[in-house]
């Protein structure tokens, strides 16, 4: 299966949703590089060192999120950036894996809509791997990508954090 999105998948989704087709492109381009994968298949991730710190404290394993920020404060801060390129991404998940799996992959944002991990549960996966593989062997916008409620993924992100509210104001304001 490709994981390249086709302009036909972008047109039914942007009128499924009742929004301009530059709309939806816009946030797919700002979000995840046009495709929402890496040219090796890899979701585009992007690893935020501040949610890891939260992640690590939410998970119990405080005295970890002490000694990640002492050791690697690269992986593990109070403040946010020092995101470092694309391409160190899944290199940095990897790292902060070290200390705590879990935590790493909640505190990475993910795919086309960059969804962040932590997000598993209220979108509808039985497990945070669940999400995980979703997001390595799906393409959001596939006749046949579904996850636990039977919603497509993307979509329902993009209504959750008012991407979709905005999207929809913008074609308003446009007719």
């Amino acid at each position: 299966m490709s994981k390249k999105l086709t302009e036909a998948q972008i047109q039914a989704q942007a009128i499924g949703l009742g929004i301009e087709v530059a709309a939806l492109k816009a946030v797919i381009e700002v979000e995840c590089k046009g495709s929402g994968f890496n040219v090796d298949g890899t979701p585009v991730i992007l690893f935020e060192r501040h949610v890891f710190r939260q992640r690590l404290i939410a998970n119990g394993k405080a005295a970890t999120a002490d000694k990640a920020m002492r050791e690697r404060p690269d992986l593990c801060n109070k403040t946010m950036g020092n995101y470092g390129l694309y391409s160190a991404q899944h290199g940095r998940l990897s790292a902060a894996a070290q200390y705590h799996r879990e935590s790493a992959l909640e505190s990475a944002s993910w795919g086309i809509g960059q969804v962040m991990g932590y997000h598993w549960k209220a979108l509808g996966y039985p497990t945070l791997q669940n999400f995980i593989n979703a997001m390595y062997l799906q393409n959001y916008f596939s006749s046949s990508y579904r996850h636990p409620s039977g919603q497509e993924e993307c979509p329902g992100f993009l209504k959750g954090r008012n991407l979709y509210t905005i999207s929809r104001q913008n074609s308003s304001d446009s007719a």
